[in-house]
């Protein structure tokens, strides 16, 4: 059986925002749709372990007793997991209704593996072999009973340098979403942003792919309870984002997931106050990629990242 390990603070790039939850849930599904669905998950687990399993055995350290007290990670090629879970899908289960599209989806709903890599200087990118197939990485540690998975769950971004604003300014911040598997482009479409009550004035614009609005001059600080004007500034407003995606399936279902975060605004006194911050704050990154703590293992040359290191 696996369990896994869940670390909502993973965050590999710039971004202001703080994660808080993930939740997920099928909307519009009949029941024999949501039988198949289990099962596919359930297919997915098992899957998921044997490739783990595989990585433990071939792997130098399989009867090390140091093995269950380290983390690691392999990669194995996307095609070849989704054939093994149609093999193990018929097997158990017999005939399926979803297509590889539908299965691939699915897969995309999914945090305890990865297809997308994070350059610290750049956006996420997809993980390839050698041959230019897509890899999925899994990470993960062995304790007595379990093996506990890595979760890399989809989080909202914000880059500092957005979050530094005064009163009556133009408001424009662009929050994104990072996940494991789909490219933000991908998702924004299907995906919608709305704030904590009180911040009407900062309204999501599907149009611009952004929050727009003109900052209230009688907005109330936090700082000693005085008003914007009053205050010394910068002072930060804690605020509360949440971003809403749908993934459509087969006959009009859907998979949503709400991903809640809180980032600061941060209110300058006037606007050459506001430029020197977001200055300062451009191109600041919150943490380090921990991947090379992960030991690399490998399956097969042919299946395989091979050891490489991130």
């Amino acid at each position: 059986m696996s369990m896994e390990d869940r670390d909502k603070n993973t965050i590999f790039f710039d971004t202001a925002a703080t994660p808080l939850t993930l939740a997920t849930s099928w909307k519009n599904v009949e029941p024999v749709d949501a039988l198949e669905i289990v099962q596919w998950t359930s297919i997915y687990k098992a899957c998921a372990e044997d490739v783990v399993n595989s990585a433990k055995n071939s792997s130098p350290l399989a009867s090390a007793s140091t093995f269950q007290k380290s983390s690691y990670r392999c990669g194995y090629a996307r095609t070849t997991f989704l054939g093994d879970m149609f093999r193990m899908f018929s097997g158990r289960y017999g005939q399926h209704s979803w297509t590889d599209d539908d299965v691939l989806r699915l897969l995309g709903t999914w945090s305890a593996c990865m297809t997308r890599s994070m350059d610290l200087s750049d956006k996420p990118m997809d993980r390839s072999d050698n041959q230019g197939n897509q890899v999925l990485q899994f990470q993960f540690r062995f304790d007595e009973k379990y093996i506990r998975f890595r979760l890399k769950p989809r989080h909202i971004v914000i880059p500092y340098h957005q979050t530094y604003t005064f009163p009556g300014a133009d408001l424009v911040i662009t929050p994104g979403l990072y996940d494991p598997h789909t490219p933000f482009a991908e998702l924004l479409p299907h995906t919608t942003f709305e704030l904590s009550l009180g911040f009407d004035w900062l309204q999501w614009r599907q149009n611009e792919s952004s929050l727009c609005g003109i900052v209230p001059k009688s907005l109330v600080g936090v700082l000693n309870s005085k008003t914007i004007s009053d205050d010394e500034g910068p002072f930060p407003v804690d605020i509360l984002i949440i971003a809403t995606t749908k993934t459509c399936f087969p006959k009009n279902a859907w998979h949503e997931s709400e991903a809640r975060a809180e980032f600061r605004l941060w209110i300058c006194k006037n606007a050459r106050e506001c430029d020197d911050y977001s200055k300062k704050e451009s191109g600041r990154v919150k943490s380090k990629d921990d991947s090379k703590q992960w030991k690399p293992i490998s399956l097969n040359p042919k299946t395989s990242e091979a050891g490489q290191n991130d």
